[in-house]
């Protein structure tokens, strides 16, 4: 019987094998052993901060909620804080603190907060057991020519028990404004709404340009009249009567816009003493308004020289429904100084009662103090002068010179 022994080098390649999977294998019971260890120490942490927190408060899980439906200019925001204490402790300090400092809307309602108008901010202070929930609501309103913009609410938790300091948590919540809807005063065909301010714009842009192809061919017949009665070459010139009416066409339409503003203003004048209803108006909230940045400040201090607008939010009855409605008490009066607007805002006490009218149409439309747009008409009696000067050269130019070429004799023929 024969015996066959392997040869040398294959043995080595045994042993090669060997030796690599003895390698493979103690390098993954080393891997194996050291994730126990990681588990065990993530597990060990994981009940170091269940106990800690189980030792104290926690309001970690707070939330604060945003309106659901969209919010349109003129309508109130409503946001809802929870408070929820996942602890085991009751904390030595608790604050919720709101910054009411949006450039969209104004304070409406926060029933269990303490409002510091000054510094422009809610605070709450109290105590929430362990496991317990409390809720709290806050209403703004949105201001006028708001939409478009975004109403930013930020709400902090502030809380902490014996030396260990205090823990924050901050919420924020971003509302977005869309335009007004309002009912249209005309339908087009097709379902499309315009406006009184729409149709004056439209009416008062087709009026322009007739105006502009009628008066150029009437001046260029004109012009050629000149030409063929005068007895200079021509191209020697450009008339002096020529440039005049230029000029006087484009005041005329220049002061046309504000002749068909104007009647605006005098209309809405005149329903606010005639239509507005009479009711009871409470001061919620008031601040000024830089209308050319769209910054906001408080009412102690004292705001930057500009283009300045005084705002309140009021509350009040109007066909048997509570409205909350901000607006501006200076309509009447567009420009007002720093000490202007602080002078008006400071005849009203946040909390109190005045009389108020609205507009039963627009119930968010209101008034503190009935008026009439003084500074308005002033501004318009320029405008007015220069159209009435405009107009009535220009029908004598195009009326007068029509009738006076009329009644000249015809030249005979040669």
């Amino acid at each position: 019987m024969r015996l066959y022994f392997p040869s040398k080098q294959l043995r080595l390649n045994h042993c090669v094998w060997v030796v690599f999977s003895v390698f493979f294998v103690c390098l993954g019971i080393f891997f194996f052993v050291d994730s126990l260890d990681w588990q065990a120490e993530a597990a060990e942490i994981q009940r170091d901060k269940t106990s800690s927190r189980t030792d104290e408060a926690d309001f970690s899980q707070s939330v604060m909620l945003g309106p659901a439906q969209k919010v349109r200019e003129g309508d109130t925001i409503d946001y809802q804080i929870l408070l929820h204490n996942t602890g085991s402790k009751r904390p030595e300090y608790l604050e919720l603190w709101i910054p009411v400092d949006s450039t969209s809307a104004i304070l409406a309602s926060a029933p269990e907060f303490s409002f510091n108008a000054e510094d422009r901010d809610l605070r709450w202070r109290g105590m929430v057991d362990p496991g317990e929930k409390r809720r709290f609501t806050v209403k703004l309103v949105t201001i006028p020519k708001s939409a478009g913009t975004w109403a930013f609410t930020r709400a902090s938790i502030d809380w902490g028990s014996g030396n260990k300091g205090l823990e924050n948590k901050g919420l924020v919540v971003e509302t977005e404004i869309r335009p007004e809807l309002r009912p249209s005063r005309f339908i087009l065909p097709g379902g499309f709404g315009i406006e009184w301010t729409e149709l004056f714009i439209l009416s008062y842009l087709v009026f322009a340009l007739l105006f502009l192809i009628i008066g150029r061919r009437t001046i260029r017949s004109r012009e050629i009249q000149r030409l063929e009665t005068s007895a200079n070459p021509p191209g020697q010139s450009i008339p002096t009567e020529k440039i005049i009416t230029y000029v006087m066409s484009g005041v005329f339409l220049a002061t046309l816009a504000v002749v068909l503003f104007l009647p605006g203003i005098v209309i809405e004048d005149i329903r606010m003493h005639v239509s507005y209803e009479k009711t009871t108006c409470t001061i919620l909230d008031k601040k000024i308004k830089v209308s050319s940045s769209g910054s906001i400040r408080s009412v102690g201090r004292t705001p930057p020289k500009g283009n300045l607008e005084p705002l309140v939010a009021v509350r009040f009855i109007a066909g048997g429904k509570e409205i909350f409605a901000a607006g501006s008490i200076a309509k009447s009066s567009p420009f007002l100084s720093d000490k202007s607007a602080l002078r008006r805002l400071a005849q009203y006490d946040l909390g109190k009662s005045y009389p108020c009218w609205f507009d039963p149409e627009h119930p968010r439309t209101f008034v503190l103090k009935r008026s009439l747009s003084w500074i308005w008409y002033l501004i318009g009696i320029v405008p007015l002068f220069l159209f009435f000067i405009s107009s009535r050269y220009l029908v004598k130019t195009f009326l007068g010179r029509k009738a006076s070429n009329e009644g000249l004799p015809s030249s005979p023929i040669q």
